[in-house]
């Protein structure tokens, strides 16, 4: 499961690097995407038009599984939030991507998250400032990992819901510095940060 969800961090990279060539990108086989050639740096919300695919980087920072599907299965989204940055390399396979730009503001204070990767920074193109955060989950269940998008390996378990797993947190505090990258295996959280510390 772990594996899957890290293919789909994958192919959501890949897919948001295409977006900037033609906001769709036919994914037939697998293909190569240079950030700053053929894909603009920034940040993008990925979606599959049709099928079920993979979205990675070349170093395998992220991996995602998208689908298009009506059914819901753990691991597997219809969309991935992803901060790409110029010399990486974006690969998908096997799914028509579309990746639109993400306009959403840069967390300061308190923001939304939800699946995908964010890059804590004090650029201007950073998604998160570095701090210390609390990061609550809405009514879903899922995890977190800071720096490692191998979900599972040094992530934390949270839950919204009624009852509680013995390994699940209803918030749990992060501290987040600049370079860090935050991958987000929850449909709903709210990062509210509670200090300076960066």
């Amino acid at each position: 499961m772990k594996r899957i969800q890290k293919i789909g961090l994958s192919c959501l990279t890949l897919l948001l690097g295409v977006g900037l060539i033609s906001g769709q990108v036919s994914a037939d086989q697998y293909r190569t995407y240079q950030v700053g050639k053929d894909l603009n740096p920034g940040k993008y919300t990925v979606t599959s038009k049709n099928g079920t695919g993979d979205l990675y980087n070349s170093t395998y920072d992220f991996d995602f599984v998208l689908t298009n599907g009506k059914r819901k299965v753990n691991g597997i989204h219809k969309s991935e939030h992803l901060n790409v940055q110029a010399g990486q390399q974006i690969i998908v396979n096997d799914f028509d991507a579309n990746f639109q730009p993400d306009n959403s503001p840069k967390i300061t204070q308190q923001g939304k998250v939800t699946y995908g990767e964010y890059r804590v920074g004090n650029d201007a193109g950073a998604d998160i400032q570095p701090g210390m955060y609390v990061i609550r989950p809405g009514k879903c269940a899922g995890e977190y990992a800071v720096n490692s998008s191998f979900i599972g390996r040094g992530a934390v378990n949270l839950s919204g819901l009624k009852k509680l797993q013995s390994d699940e947190h209803r918030q749990h505090r992060v501290q987040l510095k600049d370079g860090d990258h935050l991958y987000v295996d929850l449909q709903d959280a709210t990062l509210t940060r509670i200090g300076d510390n960066d």
